[in-house]
């Protein structure tokens, strides 16, 4: 057998626009040049891929070199042996070095033991001086451990090889790299001879490398220490050696055993230093193996850790803590891995002091002065140097001469935080009798803040990161309970309910409230970086200075009862500082307040600017004798900001006006009241009311005595089947109880390039801009009065749109309630939301403000009613009678669609996907021709009658709700069941996803078409057009008896029907569910059972066993239907049947049992999905603790 190793990384050549091994979707082997006909067998074609990988770079070592002996004919071969492979090896078999077992795995049947292996590197003509290794990736921190140890085993590589000891050497690095930062561990090799095959031999005890990784530590500190003199030749990037024992330690650069990325294990050929030594300077050849590197003796020093606290209370004045906390390096939670554990000491303290300073002006003041301060310092103290990470600081310390030095090197190496707070939150006076009236001039509607916070962090990276925020604040908050005036009220003559609007006129004086609020916040950050490198470099500090100023206004007025305003308005400014920030008392720092007052004084420069108004009114017809059965209220806000662009190009592209509105109108009717107020209706209202009521002996109040029959006449009463149906009639009328309708519209403008700032109420006075109207949320377009008088930028590279936005929403719910027997519930919506866009800005050319690329945009969903086509059945095929309706109805609504449009020719083409003619222009996949199609087909409505002028209807029709209690009444059934009802509702929706207008259409030319379908271009392109509907349920009963068992049986249908008009695809979703819940409380279920600790002692329970029961059957399935193919294919779906089970029972009143089962079966309708069934039981025990 032959091996061949082809290095992927290295190709002979490359052919075509190949540059990366990403995307590789052949490989083949070729074989040629062949002299004559060969037979082969091949075995295996893999890729081979180890954590080890050759290292590629140069490793040879200082000394002089003859030239092209880095090019030189050394081979070097990575493979690995292994004790199933290479157990009868020859010469030398493979053995587990001494000591190790091989390990076994239990999660087999049988237990097999793992093949243990090792890595073989075999190195063929090394020259002098030169070095082979492989490596690996890592990242790990050794810091936790106390040595590496790794087996090696050396032999010849061919019987007339004649080694000697130390020819050749086995090295390890370990760093963040192998060329500038690492350390290197050296041994020389021992061979074996050939024909050994005792373990101890194989893996002599001198080629066992045991590097103490405190040893490489130390040689790093000897060389650091050595440097520090200055006539030391010793460099940082040149490799620095020491002896220990028989091996050889060197160090390059600053490499950390606390974070080792990679590792390299190499064997080397020691250059010869010199005529004088042993080493005879020839090329070696040699094989070794390499096994078991590992890391042992981790660290076993343990840590520890203290808190504490105390707390004083300075009677009722306040109270004084303290706390502390010390934490050692080593100490952690014992879920900690050795990597994770802490390797710094943490000292944590905090004095804080919480006071009422407004005790002392006496509790009559009512003074509140809340005082609050606190200091406290976080002082972390590393075990190791954190300029090297892997010597600790003790041993680091030590190295320094002087007391001085060693200061220093703390000073820096700790990382200390410092904290200072002090705050004094919302002071005010309080009132001292709350029976007084609030004035608009009292000391109690004013509050103040302040608050000071002072932040020092220094450690290694940093000689000091220092934040000072001050934090002011002034509120005035007036709050009143204003009294109504009723001029009216006492008047004799305004008795009668005709002039009750009159007589409840009323109005209130004073606002409900005014409340102004300002909050000033400054920080002040400096840090300067410190300098951490060999050379001479300046580092100048960076200074940060924020200063915030918000404003916030409230005002609430109520006019009267019914008539109430609301204004408020918040303004985010900043106090823009001199870049300079001189030292206090020079003519510098003068200057400096000077102007940073000016600033002040003129309220900052505003970031943003928002306010809100709103008006709510209701209307006065509960004051009418005629209307006072209805409720009508009506509301509008007005919304307005103004936001500031970035400072560096705000004169440029100015900012950005923003401005809503918002109406509502919100009436209700309960009809009740008026039937009340028609004696008739009113009387036969009660009657029926009445008579529905039970009449049975036990509630007539027991036996009734019997009446003497009137013999005076036999004759029977006529009756009068008018009068039963009239009033029949109008008791169905008066089975409408009560309707609510709500209306709103909302409405915004967004108008970029705003130069002008604003100033009270958002308005610039100078300008007169924005305007009135349009800060308190008007709509009308102001781009012209903007672009004539300035207002807006003229810079042509302004590219954020101008933009409108409108939505509209109707509902309306109806209550009915026919003889208090059925309730039936009507309730309908439509929204429509529309958004336009476009880019208003300045033309050169036309010396004009242009508007570019106008687009419009939105969705729109209404109730709607699909009942005529609910219960229309596929066919066994999976093909749809209505889908078919659906593709017929094209051509009648082409047609009308033709006749409506003036541009028709009067022409039919041929059109070969409905295999039919169709008007010019109006084909069978035009979008307006499938759209109105598709309502017409699945609406129920016939083609020549749907509705084909607006894509959005109008009207909502009802969804409704049914309930059915009445049967309860037959004294029969009331005798079995505590209730019973039957339930119905429907539930249908037309949604609109998105919708966008057409860029290609124009109103002016409707005669325009595509050139790819020859089709007319509509006006709007609708992406998707889908109608829900829901029976939830189509029928459902649902009762109780009287002995406690209940039962619940529904019957759903659904339908979910979605139109692409983007590939001409219907997604029809349909679903059909079955629920069966049956119930059973089992009342006092009585048993006892002993004690678990075996006393002798029963425990009694005594509760109610609750048990219920669920089945339910799912039939859902997903149909793709394509409307230019005959093609109508299930995409997903199955049959789901479920049973669920359970008993709950009360051991006490906060121990419950609960057993459970639960069976689940899916049948998929796909092929690709296979059918499957869940089942699980168990019980469960809940303690609730809250009770």
């Amino acid at each position: 057998w032959y091996q061949f190793k082809i290095p992927v990384q290295n190709p002979d050549k490359v052919i075509g626009s190949i540059s990366d091994f990403r995307s590789i979707r052949f490989m083949r082997v070729f074989m040629k040049d062949f002299k004559r006909p060969i037979v082969t067998r091949f075995a295996t074609f893999e890729l081979v891929r180890g954590e080890w990988r050759r290292y590629q770079h140069s490793l040879l070592g200082q000394g002089e070199y003859i030239p092209g002996d880095e090019t030189s004919d050394s081979k070097f071969t990575v493979s690995t042996v292994n004790i199933e492979e290479n157990g009868n090896r020859e010469p030398i078999p493979y053995s587990i070095p001494p000591g190790i077992d091989r390990e076994v795995n239990f999660g087999t049947t049988n237990y097999v033991r793992q093949n243990e292996q090792s890595l073989e590197l075999t190195v063929d003509n090394l020259i002098d001086g030169d070095a082979k290794g492989v490596y690996k990736t890592t990242d790990f921190d050794f810091r936790q451990y106390k040595k590496i140890q790794m087996f090696i085993h050396a032999e010849k590589l061919l019987s007339t090889d004649n080694p000697e000891y130390g020819d050749l050497t086995a090295f390890v690095r370990i760093g963040s790299d192998f060329t500038h930062n690492y350390y290197e561990y050296e041994i020389p090799l021992q061979y074996t001879e050939w024909g050994v095959n005792n373990p101890e031999l194989i893996w002599p005890e001198a080629n066992r490398m045991e590097i103490i990784l405190d040893e490489l530590v130390q040689v790093k500190q000897n060389r650091n220490v050595a440097m520090r003199d200055p006539n030391s030749t010793i460099r940082l990037d040149k490799p620095y050696s020491e002896p220990v024992g028989i091996a050889k330690v060197s160090v390059v650069g600053s490499p950390s055993v606390s974070d080792v990325k990679g590792i390299l294990l190499g064997v080397r050929n020691p250059k010869r230093l010199g005529p004088s030594s042993s080493d005879d300077g020839e090329a070696k050849s040699a094989v070794i193996w390499l096994d078991e590197l590992r890391l042992t003796d981790f660290n076993k020093t343990p840590g520890w850790a203290a808190t504490g606290r105390v707390d004083a209370t300075l009677a009722d004045l306040g109270r004084v803590a303290f706390n502390a906390s010390h934490t050692s390096a080593g100490f952690g939670s014992i879920e900690k891995k050795l990597s994770e554990i802490p390797q710094e000491s943490v000292t944590n303290y905090l004095v804080s002091a919480d006071i009422d300073a407004g005790k002392f002006f006496g509790e009559k003041a009512g003074v509140k002065i809340p005082v609050h301060v606190d200091h406290g310092q976080s002082k972390i103290t590393p075990k190791f140097n954190p300029l090297d990470p892997d010597i600790e600081l003790k041993d680091d310390l030590n190295t320094y001469i002087s007391e001085k030095e060693r200061d220093s090197v703390k000073d820096i190496t700790n990382d200390i935080t410092k904290r200072t707070n002090i705050n004094f939150m919302n002071v005010r006076k309080e009132r001292n009798n709350s029976k007084k009236n609030n004035n608009i001039y009292d000391i109690e509607n004013f509050d103040a803040s302040f608050a000071y916070s002072h932040n020092l962090h220094r450690n290694i990276d940093i000689e000091y990161d220092e934040q000072k925020t001050y934090r002011g604040g002034l509120g005035y908050n007036f709050n009143s309970r204003p009294k109504n005036y009723k001029p009216f009220s006492k008047s004799k003559s305004l008795k009668s309910d005709w002039f009750k609007l009159i007589k409840d006129f009323n109005f209130y004086v004073i606002p409900k409230v005014l409340s102004v609020r300002f909050d000033m916040n400054r920080d002040i950050t400096s840090r300067l970086d410190r300098d951490k490198s060999f050379g001479d470099i300046i580092t100048y500090p960076r200074y940060n200075r924020v200063w915030n100023w918000n404003r916030n206004y409230d005002f609430k007025y109520d006019f009267s009862r019914s008539l109430n305003v609301e204004y408020s308005a918040g303004a985010n400014a900043y106090i823009e500082e001199p870049t300079i920030y001189p030292d206090k008392g020079t003519e510098e720092w003068q200057k400096y307040k000077e102007e940073v007052w000016r600033e002040v004084l003129s309220f900052g420069t505003t970031q943003n600017f928002n306010q809100s108004v709103k008006i709510t009114y209701n209307l006065p017809l509960r004051k009418l004798p005629l209307t006072d059965w209805m409720k009508l209220a009506a509301s509008y806000q007005g919304l307005y900001s103004w936001a500031a662009s970035p400072k560096s190009v705000q004169e440029r592209f100015g900012n950005t006006v923003e401005n809503s509105n918002s109406k509502q109108l919100n009436g209700s009717a309960d009809f009740q009241d008026l039937y009340n107020k028609i004696p008739y209706l009113k009387e036969l209202d009660r009657s029926s009311n009445t008579r529905q009521r039970p009449t049975s002996a036990s509630q007539r109040g027991g036996p009734q005595p019997l009446q003497p029959e009137d013999d005076t006449t036999n004759q029977k009463p006529k009756i009068n089947y008018a009068k039963i149906i009239g009033e029949g009639f109008v008791k169905m009328l008066l089975s409408v109880k009560k309707l609510s309708v709500n209306y709103s519209e909302n409405n915004g403008t967004v108008l970029p390039g705003f130069t002008p700032l604003p100033d009270l109420l958002g308005m610039n006075f100078e300008k007169t801009a924005p305007g009135w109207g349009f800060v308190f949320g008007s709509q009308r377009d102001i781009r012209a009065d903007a672009s004539n008088n300035g207002w807006i930028t003229s810079d042509t590279a302004l590219n954020n749109p101008y933009m409108l936005k409108h939505t509209t929403s109707l509902s309306y719910k109806i209550n009915t309630d026919f003889l208090g027997l059925f309730k039936i519930d009507f309730n309908a919506d439509r929204v429509y939301a529309s958004n336009y866009q476009s880019y208003y800005r300045y033309n050169k050319i036309e010396d004009e403000f242009i508007e570019y690329t106008p687009m419009e945009s939105g969705n729109f969903s209404i109730s709607y009613s699909m009942i005529k086509t609910s219960f229309v059945k596929a066919n066994d095929d999976d093909t749809s009678p209505v889908f078919e309706q659906f593709k017929d109805n094209r051509l009648t609504v082409a047609e009308r669609l033709a006749r409506e449009n003036d541009a028709w020719s009067g022409k039919y083409v041929y059109d070969s996907l409905a295999a039919m003619n169709f008007p010019e222009g109006y084909g069978s996949n035009s979008q307006q021709v499938l759209y109105y199609s598709f309502l017409s087909a699945y609406s129920g409505k016939s083609s020549e009658s749907v509705k084909i002028n607006d894509p959005f209807p109008t009207f909502p029709i009802p969804n409704w709700k049914l309930t059915f209690n009445g049967l309860t009444k037959i004294n029969l059934i009331g005798k079995l069941f505590r209730s019973f009802s039957i339930n119905h509702g429907y539930r249908s929706m037309l949604s609109i996803n998105s919708w966008q207008t057409n860029v290609l259409y124009n109103p002016d030319s409707t005669s325009n078409t595509y050139e790819s379908t020859s089709n007319y271009i509509t006006p709007f392109d609708i992406g998707v057009v889908s109608i829900i509907e829901q029976y939830s349920p189509l029928i459902g009963v649902d009762f109780t008896m009287h002995n406690s068992f209940n039962a619940r049986v529904e019957y759903k249908k659904s339908r979910n029907i979605s139109m692409s008009f983007v590939n001409n695809q219907m997604t029809e979703i349909v679903g059909n569910e079955i629920v069966v819940g049956l119930g059973y409380r089992w009342k006092g279920i009585k048993f006892s059972m002993s004690s678990i600790s075996g006393s002798g002692k029963r425990s009694n329970f005594n509760s109610d066993l609750n048990l219920k029961l669920d089945f339910g059957i799912r039939d859902n399935k997903t149909i793709l239907r394509r409307i230019d193919e005959e093609n109508n294919q299930v995409s997903a779906g199955s049959k789901q049947y479920t049973l669920n089970f359970s008993a709950d029972y009360m051991l006490s009143q906060s121990l419950q049992f609960r057993a459970y089962f639960n069976w689940t079966s899916n049948n998929p309708y796909v092929s690709s999905q296979y059918p499957n069934a869940t089942t699980n039981g168990g019980f469960t025990l809940r303690f609730n603790l809250a009770q």
